[in-house]
C-alpha cells in the first residue's frame, strides 16, 4: 500500500536495520558526501525533520505493520520542475514502479510538468525508473581531486554573475548542449530555469564574455571541507576551459576537497581535468518523467491512500 508519509515512518524503516538501503538518489546538494548503506536510528530526527519541510512531497511504501520504502519529492528552482531527493527501499520488487508512478501522480497535483531523478550508472533503479516512466536525459561524471597551490599559467577574462545575464547563460546551455537532452530537461527559458539544481552551502557564479555574449559559466559552491564546480564553455571558446578551470580552483580552499560534475559530453573539460589530477569519483544517470497532462489540481493531494497505479 502506497500512503501519505507520517512522522514515525523513518523509526519503523530504520528498525529494518541492514535490510534497508540508504538514499539511493543523488541531487547535487547531497554529490560528493559518502552515501550510507542503511538508514541508523541516529539518523532518524533529521531525515523526519527534512521529509516534512514545506514543500515536500512524501510518500510511504507500506508492507503490512513495515515501511518497506519512502520517497520524496520537491520542486527545483520553480514549480513546473521537480526532483526526487529521497528514495529508500527495503526491499526490490515491482511495487517500486508504483511507488515512482505514484510520486510522479502527486507532482502532477502540484502543478509539476516534469521530475527528475539522479541515480548513479550501475543503479539496477535505473531501469526501474524507466518501466515507471522516465527517460534517460543526461549522463554525467562526478571528478574529485585536490586544488593544489600553483599559480595558472593563463588567465581568463570572467565577472561576477548578473541577473542580467541569465538569458545569456541560457543561450550558453543551448550551445553547449545536445538536443536530445535539451528536449526532455528543457528547450525554453522557462523550462530550462525551473529545471535549474538548488545547491546547499555559499555558491558564487561567474560569466565570461567576448563579443558582448557569454561564452562561458562557472558556479563554485562552498561546503564544509569540500567545494565544487559546475562549468560551461561555449564550442568557440574551448582554450578558455583551462583557465576557467583554474579561476574557479582559485576561488575554493587550497587542500580542501574538490568536486567537479562533468556531462559526458563535454569531453575536453573531462580531459582538462584529468591533466589538473582530478580523478572520475561516480557516474550518474539523470531521468525524467512528463507529465503532458497534469491531474487536476481540484483532486486532493494528500489522499491518506492511493491505490497502486
Amino acid at each position: 500500500m502506497i500512503r501519505r508519509f507520517l512522522p514515525f515512518d523513518v523509526a519503523r524503516y530504520a528498525l529494518l536495520g541492514s535490510h534497508g538501503s540508504g538514499n539511493r538518489v543523488h541531487t547535487l546538494r547531497s554529490l560528493g558526501r559518502e552515501a550510507k548503506p542503511s538508514v541508523s536510528v541516529t539518523d532518524v530526527p533529521g531525515l523526519t525533520l527534512s521529509l516534512q519541510s514545506k514543500g515536500v512531497t512524501a510518500l510511504t511504501w507500506a508492507d503490512g505493520n513495515d515501511v518497506a520504502g519512502i520517497v520524496a519529492a520537491r520542486a527545483r528552482s520553480g514549480p513546473r520542475a521537480w526532483e526526487v531527493t529521497h528514495l529508500f527501499l527495503a526491499k526490490d520488487d515491482a511495487n517500486q514502479i508504483n511507488l515512482l508512478a505514484t510520486l510522479s501522480k502527486h507532482v502532477a497535483r502540484r502543478g509539476g510538468e516534469r521530475v527528475f531523478i539522479r541515480l548513479l550508472s550501475e543503479d539496477p533503479l535505473v531501469e526501474i525508473a524507466r518501466g515507471s516512466g522516465f527517460i534517460p536525459c543526461g549522463y554525467e561524471l562526478l571528478y574529485r581531486g585536490r586544488r593544489k597551490p600553483v599559480p595558472p599559467t593563463q588567465r581568463v577574462a570572467a565577472r561576477e554573475k548578473t541577473a542580467a545575464d541569465d538569458y545569456g547563460i541560457f543561450r550558453l546551455y543551448g550551445a553547449c548542449t545536445p538536443r536530445e537532452t535539451r528536449s526532455t530537461s528543457g528547450m525554453t527559458f522557462g523550462q530550462w530555469a525551473a529545471s535549474r539544481e538548488r545547491t546547499r552551502g555559499r555558491s558564487d557564479e561567474f560569466v565570461h564574455e567576448r563579443d558582448g555574449e557569454v561564452k562561458g559559466w562557472l558556479k563554485t559552491i562552498r561546503r564544509f571541507g569540500a567545494g565544487m564546480m559546475l562549468i560551461m564553455v561555449h564550442p568557440d571558446e574551448e582554450p578558455t576551459i583551462g583557465p576557467l578551470i583554474d579561476y574557479g580552483l582559485e576561488r575554493l580552499p587550497v587542500q580542501a576537497r574538490i568536486f567537479c560534475l562533468v556531462q559526458d559530453h563535454q569531453t575536453l573539460l573531462q580531459r582538462a581535468m584529468w591533466w589538473r589530477g582530478f580523478e572520475v569519483e561516480s557516474e550518474y544517470v539523470t531521468l525524467v518523467r512528463s507529465m503532458v497532462a497534469p491531474v487536476r489540481l481540484k483532486e486532493r493531494r494528500d489522499a491518506a491512500t492511493i491505490t497502486s497505479i
